[in-house]
């Protein structure tokens, strides 16, 4: 079982065996905020980290930003509206429209991250 903790300072995603956050801090300083716990492939899914995981003898498992989040939602849903749009079908209006919004907002927050630095 891993508990997966965010960096109040620097928004990072990381996973560790333990619960216990004393002591345990991110490589910025930050203090660790439990978020969820679950099985190690459960957090990845839901979290789409992808590839290998990083380990460390002490130390995280794996992390994640929630810019790089962010751009690996936005290039799925690039992806996706790339093969329906090779295939164009008038049912498929309305998830164009979909994932139109869903890129749009996923590019604002990449950028809002960006500004952010």
């Amino acid at each position: 079982m891993f508990v997966l903790f965010k960096c109040m300072e620097c928004s990072r995603l990381i996973a560790w065996t333990d619960n216990k956050s004393d002591g345990h801090r991110c490589d910025c300083g930050g203090i660790l905020d439990p978020i969820d716990k679950g099985k190690r492939e459960d957090l990845r899914e839901k979290y789409f980290v992808q590839g290998d995981i990083d380990f460390h003898p002490r130390k995280a498992l794996f992390a994640i930003t929630y810019r790089e989040h962010d751009e690996i939602m936005y290039n799925l849903l690039s992806e996706r509206f790339a093969q329906l749009k090779a295939t164009p079908d008038t049912r498929n209006e309305k998830k164009y429209q979909q994932i139109e919004y869903l890129l749009g907002l996923y590019r604002r927050k990449i950028e809002q991250h960006d500004l952010k630095r």
